[in-house]
């Protein structure tokens, strides 16, 4: 008899520490619903502000930014007529080089 209490013991004490596993997985469960929730509802009102931000840079973006700079150094050269055709971003198919002064029309 001593070792049917003994078992009925065990038992209740392993019902009892599932009963309080499932409890914690169900609050467990619950924190999640909540916290999904509170994304899904953060999620839309950062889909909201960002609708507002994008109007508010179409205002800015009428507006004019000027930036000042200021010339440091100018440095005059003159160029020899094969590192102009060198440095040219067309092909050369004639190279002769003309002055537009000597041109009479």
């Amino acid at each position: 008899m001593a070792k049917k209490k003994k078992k009925e013991e065990v038992k209740e004490e392993v019902n009892e520490e599932i009963n309080e596993e499932l409890k914690k997985e169900e609050l467990k469960k619950e924190k999640i619903k909540k916290e999904t929730k509170k994304t899904e509802q953060e999620n839309e009102k950062t889909e909201e502000t960002t609708d507002k931000k994008e109007f508010s840079r179409e205002r800015i973006e009428a507006i004019q930014h000027y930036i000042y700079k200021q010339v440091t150094n100018v440095v005059f050269g003159i160029l020899s007529p094969k590192l102009i055709k060198k440095m040219a971003s067309v092909k050369i198919v004639t190279p002769e080089l003309y002055d537009l002064s000597l041109i009479h029309i």
